[in-house]
């Protein structure tokens, strides 16, 4: 599997320069053995939840919009899949800050007594769980995509 910042140095022809934040950020985002091939987000319930995600997004902005699947359906380029597989990562980096929020918000109304708005924080929580993790299998797949657009061009 190609990290971003190796295929991104190969694009711009330079060799890739690793900083100790760039390095840590490259073993977060790598995919891990139990990740590559999706199962274990696929027995999770990830196609599921997307499935229901985009019908959600389909009300709220309208079904002739279709925004999310004609995005996400156009013909892809190395460049833009890297630019693509980069905003996922921002998006992933987003969601795991937001489980530290939902989790100490949780914890906070918990602590006071408030168990109401504990669960709903809770249930936040899972929310953006699924949501981190759809970010996680499809950046591995755009990842896979990548691959194999290399291995045809040699």
């Amino acid at each position: 599997m190609i990290r971003l910042s190796e295929l991104e140095a190969k694009i711009e022809g330079q060799a890739p320069k690793k900083s100790a934040a760039r390095q840590i950020s490259d073993f977060y985002f790598e995919p891990k053995s139990f990740e590559k091939n999706g199962k274990l987000y696929e027995q999770l319930g990830v196609k599921q939840f997307k499935k229901k995600l985009i019908q959600a997004l389909d009300i709220i902005h309208g079904k002739e919009n279709n925004y999310y699947r004609r995005r996400y359906n156009e013909v892809r380029s190395k460049p833009t899949l890297l630019s693509l597989s980069g905003g996922m990562r921002c998006a992933e980096l987003l969601h795991l800050a937001l489980e530290f929020v939902f989790a100490y918000a949780a914890l906070d109304y918990a602590d006071k007594g408030d168990y109401f708005y504990a669960s709903l924080s809770g249930a936040a929580g899972i929310v953006n769980t699924y949501l981190l993790i759809l970010q996680r299998y499809n950046r591995f797949r755009v990842y896979d995509l990548i691959d194999k657009m290399k291995q045809i061009e040699r």
